[in-house]
């Protein structure tokens, strides 16, 4: 089992002091992965028990910033 460790930046590249909600989806199948509500976008997330290998949609929604897109593989 792989994990992703993801932190979540403003534009000048510092941790988001906002709340946020995030989705991982699995793109093969379109299944959600993981889902979290009312994150503290300043901290970093682990997310475990992803297989390694395969590709994932993150979609991170801040409640008080505009989002951003990356695909990164």
């Amino acid at each position: 089992m792989a994990s992703l460790s993801l932190g979540i930046l403003n534009a000048r590249r510092e941790p988001l002091d906002d709340t946020a909600d995030v989705d991982v989806t699995l793109v093969r199948t379109n299944e959600l992965k993981r889902r979290v509500r009312g994150l503290d976008a300043s901290k970093r997330l682990l997310i475990r028990g992803l297989d390694a290998g395969d590709t994932y949609i993150v979609r991170v929604f801040p409640m008080r910033h505009r989002p951003v897109g990356v695909f990164a593989m």
